[in-house]
């Protein structure tokens, strides 16, 4: 029981000497700007994030209203898609052509390497 105890007390001690150590900031970078609140210009200046989040939102959203059975080939539903936001993000003036074209590849590769044999592990 005692040594129980022991370890116990070990443990806390080195818990809070990390939480104390990682709290108390001694290097003075406290106030790097790094660490600021994201405004609105910068979260904008990330499109193309945006953009490859939405072009594999927008293949779900256009599975959900059966688009893939009304059409043979559901990839140029999705490329009509992305064509659509990209022209979209075109127009506001947050990027040009070609860096969504290689996003758009971008994200339609994380689709099929990521999102689509998570989605026949749960279906199986």
């Amino acid at each position: 029981m005692k040594s129980k105890l022991l370890l116990l007390a070990g443990f806390f001690l080195l818990a809070f000497s990390a939480a104390f150590g990682q709290a108390v900031d001694t290097t003075g970078l406290a106030g790097n700007p790094v660490f600021d609140e994201p405004r609105l210009d910068t979260l904008l200046n990330a499109y193309n994030i945006l953009y490859g989040a939405l072009v594999i939102v927008w293949g779900y959203v256009a599975k959900a209203f059966k688009l893939n059975a009304k059409f043979s080939n559901f990839v140029f539903v999705v490329l009509a898609g992305g064509v659509v936001i990209g022209g979209a993000f075109i127009g506001f003036g947050f990027t040009k052509a070609f860096p969504l074209v290689l996003t758009f590849l971008s994200a339609i590769g994380i689709y099929d390497i990521l999102f689509k044999p998570i989605e026949k592990v749960i279906k199986a």
